[in-house]
């Protein structure tokens, strides 16, 4: 038996929170048609709608991907077959509301769609059928307390989950425009509202190279990326918002620039450098996102001994949570700081 467990939705590349696991039943001949042949399943085999969806209100678009597994015996450790893994489009309803307390504000019309694989996983599949729905506004920036709600209706069951919508943080100084050290260290806090429980943030920094290429000098734009800070857990009820503050030193950036230099960098060719941007994205998961990572963690190794104990999905298995994403502005480096850094960095050819 073999278990799957791959696929981060929305964005991933940002913040690395949902999981996918594919269940399908024991046998079936190369000829099977999932959406013409008969199935010929005994009392024992239960079908189940297994759910992963991670919605950010910040994107125009949400993808949320809908498998069809059967149960026998143990749901968690049955083959994988590329045969049984979806419904057909046609035999399935999926809508997406925006609920505040007991109403429902607006409902949206999930529609069905097939995507490339973006990355080596354990689907045996080249694409993936998910479906989308899209959004202006999901959550707005005044509003609070919304949830995300998912109905699903197959031939057999209706299904149904409801999870926290997040609010993107804001910055403590939102008309910061220039990137400075104080010492060897730059602090940088933000603003998180109730309903978040996780906040991740990363700085994301570009850089150019001038290349010599044939006769003549080119000038390339290269970005990378870095942690800032541990992720903060806070308390999801918190009244109105909370106050974070993040700390790195300059060694940690230059760490990171030379990172990106030997790995995606013009080694050779290259006789100068200089520092171009710096911004900040904050991440802020809820309370059912942080739940899932932590019954993630724990089921890592033996997942046929230890299936899974938590789902969030009624009349099915998997997990909806929502996380929200905002960015600084792109912030300048003070001659101070460009010269702190090009000094450390002189032997990759920066100015300074």
């Amino acid at each position: 038996m073999k278990s799957i467990m791959n696929f981060i939705l929305s964005n991933i590349k940002y913040f690395k929170v949902i999981i996918l696991l594919v269940i399908c039943f024991s046998s079936c001949t190369e000829e099977f048609d999932l959406f013409n042949d008969d199935l010929k399943l005994t009392s024992d085999y239960e079908e189940v709608a297994a759910v992963y969806a991670n919605i950010c209100p910040q994107n125009d678009t949400n993808y949320l991907r809908i498998n069809r597994g059967f149960a026998v015996n143990n749901f968690y450790t049955t083959n994988l077959n590329s045969d049984s893994i979806y419904f057909n489009p046609e035999d399935i309803q999926v809508f997406a509301h925006k609920i505040k307390g007991d109403d429902t504000l607006f409902t949206y019309n999930c529609k069905d769609t097939l995507m490339l694989k973006d990355s080596v996983g354990d689907f045996p599949t080249y694409k993936v059928l998910l479906y989308y729905f899209i959004s202006n506004n999901l959550l707005n920036d005044n509003e609070q307390d919304i949830d995300f709600g998912l109905t699903i209706r197959t031939q057999d069951q209706n299904v149904s989950s409801k999870t926290d919508l997040v609010r993107a943080a804001v910055p403590t100084n939102p008309g910061l425009s220039y990137f400075d050290f104080t010492g060897s260290t730059y602090r940088y806090s933000v603003y998180s509202f109730r309903g978040t429980q996780k906040i991740q943030a990363r700085g994301i920094c570009s850089f150019y190279e001038r290349r010599l290429v044939g006769n003549h000098f080119d000038t390339v734009k290269m970005t990378f990326d870095f942690p800032v800070g541990k992720n903060i857990y806070a308390d999801p009820l918190l009244i109105d918002y909370y106050r974070h503050e993040y700390g790195f030193g300059i060694g940690l950036l230059t760490l990171y620039l030379e990172r990106a230099i030997n790995n995606y960098g013009d080694i050779i060719n290259t006789d100068k450098r200089w520092l171009g941007k710096i911004k900040f994205e904050i991440l802020c998961g809820n309370a059912d996102q942080v739940l899932f990572e932590s019954f993630n963690n724990s089921i890592t190794t033996g997942l046929s001994e230890e299936p899974i104990t938590y789902s969030n999905i009624e009349n099915g298995v998997g997990f909806l949570t929502s996380y929200s994403k905002s960015y600084s502005r792109q912030l300048l480096f003070t001659r101070k700081a460009s010269d702190s850094i090009g000094y450390r960095m002189r032997d990759y050819f920066f100015e300074y």
